[in-house]
């Protein structure tokens, strides 16, 4: 019951919260079975409920524990299907307490319910995939070895992309991928358990760098974050529908992500070349005190962008005072 309201709540809070959000490959998750959503991990509890909110299925979260350091939060966050997951860095003596953990995933699971891992294990705000944790392997064979290795868990890939994830009105691009399933491990389980291990997480690997626009190298940040810019510009969405079921959006911004990965592993002259290129032309657009949208707008856009600008600041400048109290608390409070 809490768990619906808080659904209905934060589906409606996100449709402000994002500009527009684009989604593909939900249809993909199995009906009836068990699955194992397995996630990249960018932007802190964002992730989960955007996900949480485009499923009309009640998900099951692994948070880490030191997030649940009280009985008051294990309570309350146990209300919306969180429970704690225990890492090294919050002392080896911990770590036997995941057996219950793992328990409470094997019992969702059992039950063809679904359960969300952070598949990296930390969170990261950057356009790149880390080094898989081995906590989903974990869990997927954990509930595979305690049902005879007859339950017939899937794992769906899921890529989480935002053009700017700590922004207001911006926009998230969700890719699921092609899901897997657990039994295809059971062979090399069965005989080494370790190297199924590191197998599954081979496989979840190849399959989430499918999903994510990743950006290799962190001296590429800036040239693709500016390229992505101009192509999303040239490529204009229409304010509704606010949600789009396609992966036409993620295709165009991975394919420039690759690409830019490409030239600059193999050809240093074209990526300086066009590296100095695009950043010239913005330090020639901040001169100017201009956009690169507004040099594709014609005179009638930029009047009504104006007349909009204008009618609408008093809204904005009572929105800003009236936020700006519980922000400040807010930071005082994150601080301590």
């Amino acid at each position: 019951m809490v768990y619906w309201i808080f659904w209905t709540i934060v589906n409606i809070a996100l449709r402000v919260f994002y500009k527009r959000l684009y989604i593909s490959g939900a249809d993909k998750i199995p009906n009836r079975k068990p699955v194992i959503l397995a996630c990249n991990h960018p932007n802190s509890f964002l992730d989960a409920i955007s996900l949480t909110v485009q499923l009309k299925r009640p998900l099951y979260f692994f948070a880490r524990s030191d997030a649940m350091n009280t009985p008051l939060k294990r309570k309350l966050l146990g209300l919306f299907n969180i429970h704690p997951i225990y890492r090294i860095q919050e002392g080896k003596e911990n770590l036997l307490k995941n057996e219950g953990t793992f328990n409470i995933g094997y019992n969702v699971l059992k039950n063809n319910g679904t359960v969300f891992i952070h598949s990296e294990g930390i969170c990261v705000v950057e356009k790149r995939l880390r080094k898989l944790k081995k906590g989903t392997a974990r869990m997927a064979f954990h509930a595979f070895d305690n049902n005879n290795f007859e339950l017939d868990t899937h794992v769906v890939p899921v890529g989480f992309n935002y053009t700017y994830p700590r922004h207001f009105r911006q926009e998230l691009i969700l890719s699921l991928g092609e899901p897997f399933p657990v039994s295809n491990f059971k062979e090399i389980y069965i005989d080494n358990p370790a190297v199924a291990i590191n197998k599954f997480n081979e496989k979840l690997n190849e399959e989430l760098v499918k999903n994510v626009v990743i950006i290799k190298n962190q001296q590429n940040d800036q040239l693709c974050e500016e390229l992505f810019i101009i192509q999303r510009n040239n490529n204009p969405q229409s304010l509704f529908p606010w949600k789009t079921k396609n992966n036409k959006r993620f295709l165009r911004e991975k394919k420039l992500a690759d690409t830019v990965n490409q030239i600059s592993e193999s050809n240093s002259v074209i990526y300086n070349s066009a590296s100095k290129k695009v950043k010239q032309y913005f330090e020639q657009l901040k001169k100017l005190g201009i956009t690169d949208l507004f040099l594709l707008k014609n005179k009638y856009h930029l009047l009504l962008s104006t007349l909009l600008s204008i009618i609408l600041f008093p809204i904005y400048a009572f929105g800003k005072l009236l936020n700006s109290l519980p922000i400040f608390l807010g930071k005082i409070i994150t601080k301590k």
